[in-house]
């Protein structure tokens, strides 16, 4: 395992000193390197252009079942992954050692209630969205999401933000629990599968689901900002 993450590394280290002198490149050769670039983020990893202290930029990996973000690890080389069990582990990154399946982090897989929602687990008593709230969010409202969901009435959409919003992470579904922000305290789920994104707040009701432009990135970047 050391030695592959060694190579793993060298691999990292050599692209993302291509990337730092590639606009001196070629055409050909330079979309070339986008492709790379893409090709890499499929693979789970986050290229940058190296700093000049250290030239090798830290992947992210982002697959198991589902993917990896930054929601409360201790720094930047740790991440959360989702395991095939539905479980959430801890990852470094770094020297690829994995921890947790254990009592502290196994607790946040149990399933939640209203006054104790669960961040990882199921949230069956997570309410739904309320008539006002879910009018706004179908035709005619300020926030009308029907264009995105064509062939769903009304009561399905409202249905299909429910089950998502109470399902528990894992088997392509990623999501947290808000612990900063204006949202603090509410439940987001990401289906990765039909790029269906929901908030809900345990006690009140559904907030909002839609899909995300930027697809997985989105549930990402609000993710780092609301588990700081």
């Amino acid at each position: 395992m050391t030695d592959l993450l060694k190579r793993f590394a060298a691999l990292k280290k050599a692209v993302a000193e291509i990337c730092d002198a590639d606009r001196g490149l070629p055409p050909a050769l330079r979309a070339g390197l986008f492709a790379l670039r893409r090709k890499c983020r499929n693979l789970g990893i986050e290229l940058t252009k190296p700093s000049t202290k250290d030239r090798m930029n830290i992947g992210k990996p982002r697959h198991d079942t589902g993917r990896a973000w930054l929601a409360g690890a201790d720094s930047e080389k740790e991440i959360f992954r989702t395991a095939k069990n539905g479980k959430v582990y801890k990852l470094n990154t770094e020297t690829g050692e994995t921890s947790g399946l254990g009592p502290e982090i196994d607790g946040r897989n149990e399933a939640g209630t209203p006054e104790n929602p669960s961040a990882f687990g199921a949230n069956p008593e997570a309410k739904g969205f309320v008539e006002k709230n879910l009018a706004e969010h179908w035709v005619g409202g300020k926030s009308d999401h029907s264009k995105q969901y064509k062939g769903f009435t009304k009561e399905q959409y409202a249905q299909r933000a429910l089950e998502l919003a109470r399902s528990p992470v894992g088997e392509g579904i990623e999501g947290y629990l808000a612990t900063s922000g204006d949202f603090e305290g509410s439940i987001v789920r990401y289906d990765t599968s039909t790029n269906d994104w929901v908030r809900a707040h345990p006690k009140t009701g559904i907030a909002t689901m839609f899909k995300p432009k930027d697809k997985a990135r989105y549930f990402e970047r609000i993710a780092r900002a609301e588990t700081r």
